[in-house]
């Protein structure tokens, strides 16, 4: 059950700034020159997967444009009780088990990419805080109603999607973690 009021508008936010935060510190204990690299074959980069969030966060913040009405009858309204962090994580975990999952075309970073750390660091910052500041403006009934769909874990509230861009950050963190083996992180 998702908590209403201001408290639970702040929970989502916390978790979302705390979640790239913690993202762009990772990026940043990478040497420049390497992040820009790909760690292996087919792996994406440090900078890529930054791209990646950056590409993530702007498809669902072109959506906050759309009035409340709008966005209801193009996506739909929930029937059901918001999920909580812990149960959007748990959701999105169950989808990734035993599955190949790649990020849909528009998703995906440029393969051969010039965009630099600051850059793309820069650009993260920036798309989340519109990301947060369009989320402000919903009710708390709308944030837990309003619909958007997801590609792997189907239709989500607005309240879930900022839970899951979350996540989102800790998890393409844990994947330049593992993929970098940074000494910072051993």
């Amino acid at each position: 059950m998702t908590q209403a009021g201001v408290g639970a508008q702040k929970e989502w936010e916390l978790r979302i700034q705390t979640a790239h935060a913690d993202f762009l510190k990772t990026l940043r204990s990478i040497d420049p020159l390497q992040a820009e690299r790909q760690p292996a074959t087919g792996k994406w980069s440090a900078v890529g997967h930054a791209q990646h969030l950056v590409l993530s966060i702007l498809l669902v913040w072109v959506t906050t444009f759309l009035p409340v009405w709008m966005h209801a009858r193009i996506f739909g309204r929930s029937n059901r009780v918001a999920r909580n962090y812990d149960q959007v994580s748990e959701a999105y975990l169950c989808k990734l088990e035993g599955s190949k999952v790649e990020a849909p075309p528009m998703l995906r970073p440029a393969r051969q990419s010039a965009i630099s750390v600051d850059t793309v660091d820069a650009r993260l910052k920036g798309m989340l805080g519109r990301y947060c500041s369009s989320l402000h403006r919903y009710s708390e009934s709308d944030l837990d109603s309003l619909l958007l769909p997801h590609p792997l874990m189907g239709k989500c509230t607005l309240r879930e999607m900022a839970y899951f861009l979350a996540w989102h950050a800790a998890f393409h963190g844990q994947l330049i973690r593992r993929d970098y083996q940074t000494a910072f992180f051993q």
